[in-house]
């Protein structure tokens, strides 16, 4: 599947024969959402279209519309947020898309995600329950309560509550700080790097340290993510790349940050040039880079995509973001978040 989206992806191929099946069109559709990106791939090339492509397609067009109800999603919560003066930031979603990709339509996202500042969450909260934006719980617990004091608490706990605009069938994440656990000064950091800035800009190294470390904290489940690391990689500047490895030592997270370069050369090889090749071999040897690309590799063949989620039935001190930050964020972190989620699942 990575080899035949390749010419999507600007890098050189040959592609002698293609073989489609019905299962694998849905692996690529549901499993890794990249069903849209794989049909213009084909496109690109000259397929003869048969009914595989023309499932691909219609995930194609499916998308095309997914995009336009969230990007009018947008322009509402663009002015609601303004109306109120809350800072906000978009995440991900269209924004990325149109600075990587030649046909934006082409990368799935699932909802919008929203950065706010902490301060403002309560406010926030409180200005999509007035507009009739519904709450959807994260978890389900024995009662019911999904009370606006409630929903402020879970945002504190978990880093994001997500609602719905019913008018358009879509789901808005919003976000109080980047990860459920993260190293002291991350939020404040990127907060003031980004500005709030309402589209980040790719050339914002706090903007592309943030995808990097998101995808790593999801162990790069979906293809899709690492279509979008093998874009962004090669757009990065020289410059740039020497402070995005900064931060990754600032914040304990290096061995991640390499680890994701080297799955991202395995999947799609080209990805990265002379001078990324270069830091690998350096700083990207160790045991512990490889261990983790490892990790990242079996996550993205598997099945289905893991868990991220912290159940009560996972192992105590099992979570993604003590393999990621290491020591910066301690296993006490992780502990007391395990124990809250237990504790709020049941209150």
């Amino acid at each position: 599947m990575s080899t035949l989206i390749r010419p999507q992806l600007g890098l050189p191929f040959d592609i002698q024969n293609i073989s489609l099946n019905q299962d694998l069109v849905s692996y690529a559709i549901h499993r890794h959402r990249v069903g849209p990106i794989l049909y213009k791939a084909l496109e690109q090339i000259g397929a003869t279209k048969n009914s595989e492509q023309l499932r691909l397609e219609q995930s194609y067009r499916e998308n095309v519309r997914a995009i336009l109800t969230q990007r009018a999603t947008s322009k509402k919560l663009i002015a609601l947020l303004e109306s109120e003066a809350i800072p906000f930031t978009f995440l991900k979603g269209w924004g990325l898309a149109r600075q990587l990709y030649d046909d934006p339509n082409s990368r799935q996202s699932k909802d919008i995600d929203i950065l706010i500042p902490k301060t403002a969450s309560a406010s926030a909260i409180r200005l999509f329950n007035e507009k009739g934006y519904v709450h959807q719980p994260s978890v389900i617990r024995k009662r019911r309560s999904f009370s606006e004091s409630r929903q402020i608490s879970d945002m504190k706990r978990l880093k994001d509550q997500t609602f719905a605009d019913l008018k358009f069938s879509t789901m808005i994440e919003l976000h109080e700080r980047l990860f459920k656990i993260e190293p002291d000064g991350l939020i404040s950091n990127f907060n003031e790097a980004v500005g709030f800035e309402r589209y980040p800009s790719i050339n914002n190294v706090y903007y592309c340290f943030y995808f990097i470390l998101h995808g790593a904290l999801a162990l790069w489940p979906r293809l899709k993510w690492v279509v979008d690391l093998s874009l962004l990689v090669r757009k990065l500047r020289s410059h740039d790349r020497n402070e995005l490895l900064r931060l990754a030592n600032e914040y304990g997270c290096e061995a991640s940050i390499l680890a994701s370069l080297r799955l991202v050369q395995d999947i799609f090889p080209g990805s990265l040039d002379e001078e990324w090749f270069s830091i690998l071999a350096k700083k990207g040897q160790d045991e512990s880079v490889k261990k983790i690309a490892g990790i990242f590799f079996e996550a993205l063949s598997s099945s289905a995509p893991s868990n991220q989620s912290l159940s009560a039935k996972r192992p105590i001190l099992s979570d993604s973001s003590h393999l990621v930050f290491g020591r910066r964020i301690g296993i006490l972190n992780v502990v007391r978040l395990r124990v809250l989620n237990a504790i709020a699942i049941r209150v």
